[in-house]
């Protein structure tokens, strides 16, 4: 039974059934995209969507939980598995003795099957994690125990390409736990199997080297990160038009990352181009948008304060008139731009725009990532 053997390739602590809709709406979402003649990764393939245990149906244009429900009634009915429930979601657990027994039973070859079969189902899910994200912090355990299993019938499980293309989705998974150091430790994994090197970025394998640069930044690599990018940045600019989103992004990318080392020149060189050629879309698209905030901060650093004063203003009426009042980027440009007046000297319009801070803050959960006061006290930290 394939959902007995994704269950020995990870921990026996709870698993939220959830992972297996989302990477049935993943295998969906990938039989959408367009395939392309050269290998992208982060591009999960139809092999992997086969590789998927047939309760799941991927084939099936809607979800249907029932022969996934019977698989794991039928494997609780026979004491392998225990069905609960974990704030509010459905979960499946094992005994570890039941874990150890599932997976010793297999030859390396059924065990390399198995991993593949797991693997597609951790891979095909990042593209529905929004839905399950609570649950992030249980999986944990389960992606350590599969990134941990050492099998000879792997490598004959699917090419090279197919195995890395997995381990790629399962570091944005570690990603989103925080586990850096683990998520550094394989994508050089990844790096020595595909022979390429970790600081030569390359346009087909562009989603790897951003992962890579979000976890030395994480590390606090800045001179690596911003050596990374920087390559990544000269790759995109010979081969991508001047408005091209892929090279706009990397361009405001860079441009966050040189306050890390103070180089308020090359901040605003880039910036100031990102915002010019992004000069035709529309006034609220949140990247024009989130590069005026950033340009804004800059001209703060370098004391032009009325320039951020203006931009911001602007950023923060665009936004007050089109997301909700307790919207994350709504409050982090109304406390920028108190910032602004402060540096400014005008003190009444901070004390206007902190008053309203304080009034949003009483709607908000207390473990809200932007209470007002917690945000306005990181500015002077």
């Amino acid at each position: 039974m394939r959902v007995l053997e994704v269950l020995s390739m990870l921990h026996f602590s709870a698993l939220p059934i959830q992972l297996f809709e989302d990477a049935w709406g993943g295998a969906q979402k990938a039989l959408q995209c367009p395939s392309h003649p050269v290998y992208m990764i982060g591009d999960p393939s139809q092999w992997h969507i086969s590789q998927l245990p047939d309760s799941l149906q991927p084939q099936l244009h809607e979800w249907d939980p029932f022969r996934l429900q019977e698989a794991t009634c039928l494997l609780a009915s026979l004491a392998l598995v225990t069905r609960s429930t974990q704030k509010g979601s459905p979960v499946l657990s094992m005994h570890p003795l039941a874990q150890a027994w599932a997976k010793e039973r297999q030859n390396p070859i059924q065990q390399g099957q198995a991993w593949i079969c797991t693997g597609s189902v951790l891979a095909l899910s990042v593209y529905r994690y929004t839905v399950w994200r609570p649950c992030y912090p249980q999986l944990r355990a389960h992606l350590q125990a599969f990134l941990d299993v050492d099998t000879a019938g792997m490598v004959l499980s699917g090419s090279v390409r197919f195995r890395m293309e997995i381990l790629f989705q399962c570091g944005w998974i570690l990603h989103r736990t925080g586990d850096d150091l683990r998520l550094a430790r394989l994508l050089q994994h990844i790096c020595s199997q595909l022979e390429v090197d970790m600081f030569s970025p390359s346009m087909e394998l562009s989603p790897l080297y951003h992962l890579f640069n979000i976890t030395l930044f994480n590390l606090r690599k800045f001179g690596e990160g911003i050596q990374l990018l920087e390559r990544m940045y000269d790759i995109k600019t010979a081969t991508l038009a001047d408005d091209d989103p892929d090279r706009l992004r990397i361009q405001h990318q860079l441009a966050v990352a040189y306050r890390y080392n103070r180089d308020i020149e090359q901040r605003l060189r880039h910036l100031e181009h990102a915002i010019e050629a992004r000069a035709t879309l529309a006034e609220d698209n949140p990247d024009r948008l989130s590069s005026q905030q950033l340009l804004a901060r800059a001209y703060i650093a370098i004391g032009q304060v009325e320039k951020a004063v203006q931009l911001l203003e602007h950023v923060v009426k665009i936004r007050d008139t089109t997301l909700a009042e307790d919207d994350q980027a709504r409050l982090a440009s109304q406390h920028k731009l108190a910032v602004a007046y402060m540096e400014n000297g005008q003190i009444e319009e901070a004390v206007q725009l902190q008053k309203h801070a304080v009034k949003i803050d009483a709607t908000l959960a207390e473990d809200h990532p932007f209470r007002s006061r917690r945000l306005f006290s990181a500015w002077f930290l």
